[in-house]
């Protein structure tokens, strides 16, 4: 009981007590308007598309060729076709 005190009382866990407070700030802010919410829209995954078709159009990218299928399971030895 005595060490939890002291760690905050150091402020060791107090950012992570604060509720819905982020270390690291996002790139984009999008706003989740609880009106768009009960319609069935999510503003946070339309803007992620957004954002993706954008940087579609401005940056070059080349197709990575396909692995090969993987083997499910193996002929017994000495299996003729």
């Amino acid at each position: 009981m005595r060490i939890l005190a002291s760690l905050f009382t150091l402020g060791a866990i107090k950012t992570f007590i604060v509720p819905r407070h982020s270390i690291v700030a996002p790139d984009i802010e999008v706003i989740q308007d609880p009106a768009k919410r009960l319609q069935g829209h999510d503003p946070q995954l339309e803007r992620a598309v957004e954002e993706a078709m954008r940087l579609l159009e401005t940056n070059e990218f080349q197709l990575k060729p396909e692995p090969p299928p993987t083997v499910r399971w193996k002929r017994p030895e000495g299996f003729q076709n």
